[in-house]
Parts: structure tokens; C-alpha cells; sequence
């Protein structure tokens, strides 16, 4: 048993598929089985149950997630400890973030960040909603700055940086285009592009149609909001985004327009990191940084 192997475990059972699991840390899908077949193997168990549509934990993997977890966990500590007895070690913080740092003036706060403490680095990555998640849970972030509305609060702590509030946004020349207000109903028939399932936006939007008995007609979806917003400056369908990383984005500013909705569907954009992690003195640093920084109702 080693390491890798727990990682690739961990991943799996994140992700219930090899495939997925694969690309959350950056190998391959048959590499993945072959080290889990060989853990199972090794501990005499299969720890999931294969089928066409990916796997699921069987009992034994449902017992040894907590011992592969809290391994990794210990691993990840005693790693971070030993880089206090090396002169040339960086102090390293690995800071995941969904991408809208600059809408959200994030970059300016690590940016001064780093001028006050030069010895750390600051290793950023950007990804989605539930990648993040999963890093999170395998160890290989040390926070994220993400969506929290339906985090576990017995898993995760976090700082709320910004409460977002959902807003219609379509082009200038929309027929819906300087309303006051709209409701969903008002909205219902018309075309939609949305940021893609991995983004807890559209999630949070499409719930509360299907309260509403609404199926909206999704003709475009992407990992990103510049998309988004240019094919709504140019009349292919209306989205669903929060004001701010709109009113924000200048580019767009001129030629797209956010109407509010009487609906009200809030989510809250937050720093987040796991509660059983053992903090540096960086990330404490980090933390205290934002939590200076915040201002939910920015």
C-alpha cells in the first residue's frame, strides 16, 4: 500500500468514476484501475462496485475511506512540517479559485499579499466548482476560494467574501430589456446559455425553475461567463449570473443589461478550507488576509 494508491482510492470514490478520477489528478483512467485492483489486492476486499456507468463503494470501501483519508491528511502534515527544517524550502500555499479573481478585486488583495510576505508562494489554480471540492477533499489544496451554499460545515470552514444575488442579463435590444423586475415565469420560453453543471450557479438557478414547474431551453453552456455574455450581447439566448461579476466585467458593459428578479437566489462566494487540516503559519496569514479583505455585501 502506498500513498498514490490511497490518492487514486480517494479520488474514485470523489468522483465514482475512474475516468473522472483520472483527470482530477492528472493520469491515466487505466493507470487508475490498475493501482486500485492492486490495492484490492493487496488488502484482500473489492473496495467498489463496477459497473458501465462508473463505480460505488462497496461496504469495505465505505470502511477504509475514513483510515485513506485520514492517512493522507497525516502525510500532508508531516510533509508541510518538514520543510521548516529546510533553508531553501518556499513557504507554499496552493490556492484554488473559480474563475473570477479579477470581477471580484482578489488579485489586487494577493497581490499585496505577497508584497507584505515575499517568502510565500503562492501556487494558484483555477478550476471549477466541484474540482475544487475534490482537491479540497484529496489534500491538494490547502483553500479555495469557491461557492460555500451547500458545503458540510462538520468538513469545511470557510470566510464569506461576497453575497451574489442571480440576475437576468440580457441584450440592450432584448423585448425584456429595462423591466424593473422579472419573475422566472417571465422567462421561461426564452433561450438560455448557462455556465456548465460543474458551476454551482446554473444549479442553484435551474432548482428553483423546477420548484416553479419551469424546463428551461438551454441552447449553449461553458465553463466560463465571458462566453456567456458574448453570446447574449449578440442575441443568442439571455443567462442567469450574479450582478456584481457582471456590472464588473467592463468589456461587456454597453452592451448587455442585468434586470432583477423577484425571485430571490443568493450564493455566497467564499474562502474555504478543510477543518481537519493542521494550518501553517502562510495559510493563517492567508486566511486573516481575507478575512480583512471581506465584505459580503460588496
Amino acid at each position: 500500500m502506498n500513498l498514490d494508491q490511497l490518492t487514486y482510492f480517494c479520488a474514485a470514490a470523489e468522483c465514482r468514476n475512474f475516468a473522472d478520477a483520472s483527470e482530477l489528478i492528472l493520469v491515466s483512467p487505466s493507470w487508475v484501475s490498475k493501482q486500485i485492483a492492486s490495492l484490492e489486492r493487496e488488502l484482500g476486499v473489492d473496495l467498489f462496485f463496477r459497473n458501465p456507468n462508473g463505480v460505488r463503494l462497496t461496504p469495505a470501501g465505505s470502511a477504509f475511506l475514513p483510515f485513506a483519508r485520514k492517512t493522507m491528511n497525516a502525510s500532508e502534515r508531516i510533509a508541510k512540517r518538514m520543510t521548516d527544517f529546510s533553508d531553501s524550502a518556499h513557504l507554499r500555499i496552493r490556492l484554488g479559485t473559480l474563475p473570477l479573481l479579477t470581477e471580484h478585486g482578489f488579485t489586487t488583495l494577493l497581490a499585496d499579499y505577497q508584497l507584505a510576505n515575499p517568502a510565500v508562494l503562492i501556487d494558484l489554480r483555477e478550476r471549477n466548482q466541484e474540482d475544487l471540492i475534490q482537491k479540497l477533499r484529496l489534500y491538494q489544496l490547502d483553500a479555495a476560494i469557491l461557492r460555500s451554499d451547500r458545503l458540510e460545515p462538520d468538513e469545511f470552514d470557510w470566510i464569506v467574501l461576497r453575497v451574489d444575488q442571480l440576475a437576468i442579463v440580457t441584450a440592450l435590444d432584448h423585448p425584456l430589456a429595462g423591466s424593473p423586475r422579472v419573475t422566472l415565469h417571465d422567462v421561461a420560453l426564452e433561450r438560455f446559455v448557462l455556465l456548465s453543471k460543474e458551476s454551482l450557479l446554473p444549479q442553484l438557478f435551474q432548482a428553483a425553475c423546477r420548484e416553479q414547474g419551469i424546463t428551461l431551453n438551454v441552447v449553449l453552456t461553458h465553463t466560463r461567463h465571458e462566453p456567456l455574455l458574448s453570446s447574449v450581447s449578440r442575441g443568442i439566448g439571455i443567462t442567469a449570473l450574479p450582478t456584481k461579476l457582471v456590472e464588473q466585467d467592463s468589456y461587456y458593459q454597453g452592451s448587455v443589461t442585468c434586470i432583477p428578479l423577484v425571485e430571490d437566489i443568493r450564493t455566497d462566494l467564499a474562502l474555504v478550507w478543510r477543518r481537519d487540516v493542521e494550518m501553517t503559519d502562510s495559510l493563517r496569514s492567508l486566511i486573516a488576509a481575507f478575512r480583512s479583505y471581506s465584505d459580503p455585501l460588496r
